[in-house]
């Protein structure tokens, strides 16, 4: 069992930090979708982050959808995203 840290990156299944297992993911995929378009890029091994540069035609109020895939294509959603308009 692998101990968890207090606000580390991973998914804590148990009542108290540092005594729980952690679902880690190794994601080759990051996945992105505003409206009705859709980015891909590939996550390369070790890095942090990953960043997406897009040009929106379309504003307004919409839903934000963001992905990581391993090469099993599991799918989990990213703990959080900054957005940043340019």
């Amino acid at each position: 069992m692998e101990k968890c840290r207090v606000g580390s990156a991973c998914h804590a299944v148990g009542t108290q930090a540092g005594d729980c297992v952690c679902n880690t993911i190794a994601p080759v995929k990051a996945r992105l979708k505003l409206f009705d378009q859709e980015w891909m890029l590939p996550v390369e091994s070790g890095i942090e982050a990953v960043t997406f540069t897009v040009d929106m035609k379309q504003t307004g109020e919409t839903q934000l959808e963001a992905w990581f895939s391993d090469e099993t294509g599991d799918e989990c959603g990213a703990y959080y995203v900054y957005v940043e308009r340019i």
